[in-house]
């Protein structure tokens, strides 16, 4: 990133909060929550998304550094 970027623990904690939300459908406590496992299409159209933001991000970041010299 050309800019600041998050910090470790706020990587770490977004990525444990997944993890444990993926987790929760697929556990026995998801029967008692009312849960039902994700289908992989809707997995991958996730994973799509969140790079295809990324990627839109970084090229916003860099037309506006270069455009304003921040």
């Amino acid at each position: 990133m050309m800019g600041s970027g998050a910090s470790r623990p706020l990587i770490v904690t977004s990525l444990i909060m997944v993890a444990a939300g993926s987790w929760l459908t697929i556990s026995p406590l998801a029967d008692t929550l009312g849960l039902v496992p994700l289908p992989a299409l809707y997995r991958l159209l996730l994973i799509v998304m969140l790079v295809g933001c990324v990627m839109l991000t970084q090229v916003v970041e860099s037309w506006f550094f270069r455009r304003f010299g921040e």
